[in-house]
């Protein structure tokens, strides 16, 4: 219920509800720019954006710059209501991504078209040798994997690479998914990068039975060839707090991870 005191915003009248703002990489495309694929379809833009729930004081990551800067949105017109607060003449767009729920083609649409303005010029033709995003530099994961590395040096002797995202700029994650075709990892938000291609081929690795079902829509309106591995067999839990686990047998993984890819074609 709205409070018959609530304040008057002083912002311009003309304004969109971008909604809940997400610093999370992962949320952040699936969430803060569910609403947006409006600005992009309509060509239309607003003297501000609004979101309820963030500190004015909060810098923008660089990654959100640079989404915003190929959207044209400056980032001076983005500020913060408090609860409460009246709003006129301000436009509410129907979100195109519910998380764990559903999407629309125009999602998609969006994201690809959000993708090739990041990219700029295209490269050539996806390198054939498959790419592991790893997760061991990550500096607040919500899931940790020890014997990561020795994984991904069994993998490496297949003719698989690994990287680390987090150490790699937006337009160089853009760079990397642009230039490969076949990508492995533990669940995460560095998948989240699919949704601004097609048809990749990506495994999943999740430590337990549940498919993250974000992940799984993505794919499917992107057209990728997904698989999504329960590997909990391979792991032991060491720290339920912090969610951090011991792959048990690297070289057994290793080796099914392989039969993966080659099945895959």
């Amino acid at each position: 219920m709205i409070s018959p005191d609530a304040p008057v915003c002083d912002g311009p009248e003309d304004c969109f509800w971008l909604g809940y703002f997400h610093d999370h990489f992962g949320h952040f495309l699936t969430s803060t720019l569910q609403r947006l694929w409006h600005i992009q379809k309509w060509q239309r833009h607003y003297a501000g954006y609004v979101f309820p729930n963030r500190r004015v004081s909060e810098q923008n990551l660089p990654f959100m710059s640079r989404i915003f800067e190929v959207l044209n949105i400056n980032e001076t017109q983005i500020f913060h209501v408090p609860e409460n607060t009246m709003m006129r003449n301000i436009m509410v767009a129907e979100p195109a991504f519910i998380e764990n729920a559903h999407c629309y083609e125009i999602w998609g649409t969006f994201m690809r078209e959000l993708g090739r303005k990041i990219l700029g010029s295209r490269g050539t033709a996806p390198e054939k040798y498959p790419v592991f995003l790893s997760r061991n530099l990550t500096r607040s994961p919500t899931r940790s994997y020890d014997g990561e590395d020795e994984l991904t040096s069994l993998l490496m002797a297949f003719g698989i690479r690994s990287c680390h995202p987090e150490c790699l700029s937006l337009q160089e994650q853009m760079a990397l998914w642009d230039s490969h075709a076949v990508f492995i990892g533990f669940s995460g938000s560095a998948f989240m990068n699919a949704a601004f291609f097609e048809n990749k081929t990506l495994i999943v690795l999740n430590h337990d039975g549940y498919v993250f079902g974000t992940q799984r829509m993505i794919d499917s309106i992107a057209g990728n060839r997904a698989l999504y591995l329960d590997v909990s067999p391979f792991l032991e839990l060491q720290d339920a707090t912090s969610q951090r686990y011991r792959i048990t047998t690297p070289g057994t993984l290793a080796a099914g991870i392989v039969t993966a890819i080659r099945r895959l074609g």
